[in-house]
């Protein structure tokens, strides 16, 4: 299927476990995208424009792919097969000098006169292949290729959560005629047991049927709302149409604050806490006017949070009776990061960073 979710491939992978009576295959879905590596860092970062990889270390987005890459295997066209780790990024790797001998070179002239190759994109950014410690290891982008089959196991970003769930909750049968029978256009790994030269050599053969374990559906659990009634939930699914919640707390105190006013207008931002107070009311929940309704800066995160923390005190509330609505820009994990640390750890209050694309208003509300 070879799907691509910026910067990793949905892709069969195998792995081999054993129990005690047998030889156990699993195959696993989620890895980086192979190939050069400049194609890489770009699906990251979703644009198509290179001139966005010249960045220095100040940026976010430069301390989100360098994250992003860290320990990753890659080959690069002067070292051949040898596989090298990337240890870090530097920014204007071409421009990186260097000791050479008894004099100072840049990475940009080093590979011109050592291997005759002129670089085609000097100002981004380049790997460091070792320790900071070392002395510097600096590669260009355009000369690295990201070695296949190795598996994500790092933390999903924000802005791709959706998209890494869309994917991963594919019906079980979908996922099983992709893995069986390489359909979709993926290539089955089970379709190459018989041909495998080193499985031949070793006379052992593969079960190309998946093993089948039977399970067992505990019975769904009753959800009593408002009504005299206990509703019963059908295939793990069920909503709030028509229902209100069995005890409903009025929201009495509660703030926003815009981080986007360029994209988010006011009269916007009007308009969705009119929608959260309407979808409270038909939960059964009386709503109260919001204690501040600020425009935030993301450069001074902090103090608008203190703002609306002060006012609701001034209004005679307790900290812990404030929630705070802070709209966020679609690609935001700094500033919400920012956030959550700032409800969760140092205030301890109820926050949530929500895109100003979809709002989910019921969430909000419970």
């Amino acid at each position: 299927m070879n799907r691509l979710i910026q910067g990793r491939e949905s892709d069969a992978h195998t792995l081999v476990a054993t129990n005690l009576l047998q030889l156990l295959i699993r195959q696993d879905s989620n890895r980086y995208k192979s190939g050069n590596l400049v194609d890489v860092c770009l699906d990251f970062l979703g644009s198509k424009n290179v001139r966005e990889l010249s960045m220095d270390e100040k940026n976010n987005q430069f301390r989100a792919l360098e994250k992003h890459l860290d320990k990753l295997l890659i080959n690069t066209v002067t070292t051949g097969k040898r596989t090298k780790t990337i240890r870090g990024l530097v920014p204007y790797a071409g421009r990186f000098k260097f000791s050479k001998g008894d004099k100072d070179t840049t990475v940009q002239d080093y590979f011109k006169d050592a291997h005759n190759r002129v670089l085609q994109f000097p100002t981004i950014i380049g790997v460091r292949l070792n320790s900071k410690a070392a002395p510097p290891n600096i590669v260009p982008l355009e000369i690295c290729t990201v070695l296949p089959g190795q598996l994500y196991r790092k933390r999903i970003p924000d802005h791709l959560t959706k998209a890494m769930v869309d994917f991963a909750t594919s019906r079980p049968d979908d996922r099983l005629k992709q893995i069986v029978s390489g359909n979709a256009g993926m290539e089955s790994p089970v379709l190459g047991y018989a041909n495998s030269e080193a499985l031949v050599e070793a006379g052992m053969i593969i079960d190309t049927k998946p093993l089948t374990i039977k399970g067992k559906i505990l019975d769904t659990p009753s959800l009593w709302y408002g009504s005299p009634r206990p509703v019963k939930p059908r295939d793990g699914a069920w909503n709030l149409r028509g229902q209100t919640l069995n005890d409903a707390r009025p929201l009495a105190c509660w703030a926003v604050i815009n981080f986007c006013p360029g994209t988010y207008r006011a009269q916007q931002c009007e308009g969705a806490m009119q929608a959260l107070v309407n979808v409270c009311g038909t939960l059964g929940m009386r709503t109260s006017r919001p204690v501040a309704v600020i425009t935030g800066m993301g450069n001074a995160v902090e103090n608008a949070l203190n703002e609306v923390l002060q006012r609701a005190i001034q209004e005679n509330f307790k900290k812990d009776d404030l929630m705070v609505i802070a709209i966020l820009p679609a690609k935001a994990p700094v500033l919400r990061l920012r956030i959550k640390h700032w409800g969760d750890i140092v205030k301890g209050l109820s926050l949530d960073p929500s895109r100003p694309i979809k709002i989910h208003l019921k969430a909000l509300a419970l």
